[in-house]
């Protein structure tokens, strides 16, 4: 009986070997595979949220910071800005003719006396994500620099 005892101890230790290190490089595979597939989730995860940041939040933050201060202007159109606004009446500018004596400025920037004649001496329009703020009044211009 004493016989038998390390005998079935050492027989069920070899034979439970094999299974653990087998059972154990699957786990090791399948908490590799988790880890690498957790990881790119987080890192897309990461990169959708910068971009929306970048697209949308902080430009309509610039935007009500902006409309807090006074300012007025078009509102934020994502990505594009006032580009599409800006080609179109400039478009719509050069196909008109104009006579030598016309007003030059609105055939040649359009878009920016459109926002003059709009909003007044002091706005901000969209160039992508970015506001621009146009100031033209000389005494303003003085306080910012």
């Amino acid at each position: 009986s004493s016989l038998l005892l390390p005998l079935s101890i050492s027989l069920s230790s070899s034979l439970l070997l094999p299974l653990s290190i087998s059972s154990l490089g699957k786990k090791m595979e399948t908490s590799a595979a988790s880890i690498i597939v957790s990881v790119a989730i987080a890192v897309v995860l990461w990169w959708l949220w910068r971009t929306l940041k970048w697209v949308w939040l902080k430009p309509k933050m610039l935007e009500s910071y902006l409309r807090r201060q006074g300012l007025v202007g078009t509102s934020y159109t994502p990505l594009v800005g006032d580009f599409k606004r800006n080609f179109n009446m400039s478009m719509e500018a050069k196909s008109k003719p104009i006579s030598l004596t016309d007003d030059i400025i609105p055939r040649v920037l359009p878009f920016h006396s459109h926002m003059l004649n709009t909003y007044g001496r002091t706005f901000f329009s969209w160039r992508g994500p970015t506001p621009v703020i146009n100031i033209m009044d000389p005494e303003q211009i003085k306080e910012v620099f």
